[in-house]
């Protein structure tokens, strides 16, 4: 049985396409584009995630789960699942401006967990165009035993371009 242990929800500022995921005090600069799947960058100290947004607000949702939450790929249109390992016993989700929200991982932390990302409306121009929500991400964590980076869907045309450059 899957239990979600909690839920926070904030709008962050993001600039140069990306936000963070921290395991310690110093920021992630990826080393490279996400090229397996436009969204997601695992590096030793944290996870850098892609927008479509250059500089703006992105609203997010994180949930901890206590196992493998059912994968809602209608709502969504691109959608992740990288193992993560985690050595420190809190992770700070970092954009600009209003700061961090704290994740603190469920009682095993540190350890072996999975990060599920999902994403919709990365095309910038659609949103002005058609007045729609902002970009929105979800994040879903929980432990996990390590196992290969999943593309489980991607369908927004700002990913399917950055893929393809890669």
């Amino acid at each position: 049985m899957t239990d979600l242990h909690s839920r926070t929800s904030k709008r962050i500022f993001v600039t140069y396409h990306t936000y963070q995921i921290l395991d310690t005090d110093l920021p992630v600069y990826p080393r490279s584009l996400p090229e397996e799947n436009s969204l997601v960058v695992v590096e030793t100290n944290g996870i850098a995630i892609t927008t479509g947004l250059h500089s703006g607000w992105v609203a997010i949702t994180v949930e901890r789960w206590a196992s493998a939450p059912e994968c809602d790929l209608e709502a969504w249109e691109d959608v992740v699942e990288t193992p993560v390992i985690w050595t420190n016993p809190q992770m700070e989700l970092w954009g600009e401006g209003e700061g961090g929200i704290l994740i603190i991982p469920p009682s095993q932390a540190p350890g072996n967990y999975r990060l599920r990302v999902h994403a919709r409306n990365r095309e910038r121009r659609e949103i002005e165009r058609h007045g729609e929500l902002p970009e929105g991400h979800l994040l879903q964590l929980w432990p996990s035993p390590p196992k290969a980076s999943e593309l489980l869907k991607l369908t927004s045309r700002y990913g399917i371009r950055r893929l393809a450059k890669s």
